[in-house]
C-alpha cells in the first residue's frame, strides 16, 4: 500500500503527519457534532466558519498531497522507462504543487 511510502524523509515527518491527520479527524468530528446541534446557527458564528475553512483546507491538502505523490511516481516511472530521453511535461506537477502550497498557506493563515 502506498500510504506508508509517501516519500517521508524522516521518521519525525511521518509522526508529525500522522498526528496532524488525527487532529484533523478529531476536529472534523467535533465540528460535525456542533453542526448537528446548532443547525443553521452554526454558520452565523465567525469562529465556526474559520474552523470549517481550516477543515476544508486540511482535507484538501491531504488529497492534493496524495495526488502529488502519484504524479511524482508517474514521472519517475516514465523517466526510468525511457532512460531520461522522453519529453516529460511537468506542468501538471507544478499545478499540483502550487495547489498544495496554497492550501497549506490558507491553513496556516486561518489557524
Amino acid at each position: 500500500m502506498f500510504v506508508l511510502n509517501l516519500a517521508f524523509t524522516s521518521l519525525s515527518q511521518l509522526i508529525y503527519t500522522i498526528v496532524y491527520v488525527l487532529f484533523i479527524i478529531y476536529l472534523t468530528i467535533i465540528e460535525i457534532r456542533l453542526l448537528f446541534r446548532l443547525k443553521l446557527k452554526y454558520f452565523v458564528k465567525f469562529w465556526s466558519l474559520i474552523q470549517l475553512l481550516i477543515i476544508v483546507c486540511s482535507w484538501g491538502s491531504f488529497v492534493v498531497y496524495i495526488l502529488r505523490y502519484r504524479e511524482t511516481n508517474r514521472i519517475s516511472e516514465l523517466f526510468s522507462e525511457t532512460n531520461g530521453y522522453a519529453y516529460i511535461n511537468l506542468e501538471k506537477s507544478v499545478y499540483i504543487n502550487d495547489t498544495l502550497t496554497f492550501l497549506l498557506g490558507f491553513c496556516c493563515f486561518f489557524v
